[in-house]
């Protein structure tokens, strides 16, 4: 069973947001690891609320794409606020995705509001 890093960024909404989707998780029998270096895949729920909170999500992006160039992380998905609304940007720029070609983006379980999430894998294919 693939181990997951789950990072949570932003607002209380997301640390919700992150419940919920840790509980799905969870239920399908994912394991969970707290050390990047050990994970399978790599969960960012991201924040764009204010110009500090898309500072924050872009650079934790960034600093966990390198476990899926020098890592074990299979896959990288970047959720929440700043991937419902920059999602182009994010799977061409952050992730390194051109032509739509290594990834997928999809709607998680929110409630009152999408919960968005641009992924991409090492092998090119939707994780």
């Amino acid at each position: 069973m693939l181990k997951i890093f789950f990072e949570s960024l932003g607002c209380d909404k997301n640390l919700v947001d992150s419940e919920k989707m840790l509980g799905l998780l969870s239920r399908a029998g994912y394991s969970f690891t707290d050390n990047e270096e050990e994970a399978d895949v790599i969960i960012v729920n991201t924040c764009a609320f204010i110009g500090d909170a898309k500072e924050e999500s872009i650079a934790e992006i960034l600093r966990l794409a390198n476990y899926k160039t020098d890592g074990g992380c299979k896959s990288l998905i970047a959720t929440g606020c700043l991937a419902e609304r920059y999602k182009d940007e994010i799977m061409k720029e952050l992730l390194g995705c051109h032509n739509g070609s290594c990834g997928g983006y999809g709607q998680g379980p929110g409630e009152g509001r999408a919960i968005a999430a641009c992924s991409v894998s090492k092998s090119g294919e939707a994780p």
